[in-house]
C-alpha cells in the first residue's frame, strides 16, 4: 500500500548512508541534544524551533490519504495525475504532477493536546 513511501526512505537512507555529512544528518544531530519539553512549554514558549516532545501521536481521521498531488515546484493541490506532465498554472513552468505529503494529527501528552498539520515545504527529500 505505502510502497512509494518506502522506496523514497529507502533511497534516503541510502543517501545519507554514501554522503559524509547532508543537512538532514546536522539536523538530526542537533535534534538528538535537544531536552524534552512538555506541550505546555512549548506553547508558552511560542518560538518557532524544534522541540522533542513526549506524548501521544494519533491520526485524526484513520483513512485519511497521508498525500496530495500537487505541481513538483509549487505546492497547491491539483486534479491531474501522478507523473502528468503539464504547464503549471501558478509557477508558469512545465512539471509533473507529483505527491507531496500531508499528515493531520493530535498530539498530546499529560499537560495539554495540540491538532498539528504536518506538511514538507519541498516534498518528499530528493
Amino acid at each position: 500500500m505505502l510502497s512509494w513511501f518506502n522506496t523514497l526512505l529507502e533511497e534516503e537512507i541510502h543517501h545519507l548512508k554514501t554522503e559524509k555529512t547532508s543537512a538532514f544528518t546536522k539536523e538530526l544531530v542537533t535534534a538528538c541534544r535537544m531536552k524534552t519539553c512538555t506541550l505546555n512549554e512549548v506553547l508558552t514558549n511560542a518560538t518557532t524551533g524544534n522541540y522533542w516532545i513526549r506524548g501521544l501521536l494519533r491520526l485524526i481521521d484513520d483513512r485519511q490519504q497521508l498525500y496530495y498531488v500537487a505541481c513538483s515546484s509549487y505546492f497547491t493541490k491539483i486534479k491531474y495525475d501522478i507523473g502528468y506532465r503539464y504547464t503549471c498554472f501558478f509557477c508558469k513552468k512545465e512539471v509533473l504532477a507529483s505527491l507531496r505529503p500531508l499528515v493531520i494529527m493530535s498530539i498530546a501528552d499529560h499537560t495539554n493536546i495540540i491538532l498539528v498539520i504536518a506538511i514538507q515545504e519541498d516534498g518528499f527529500c530528493k
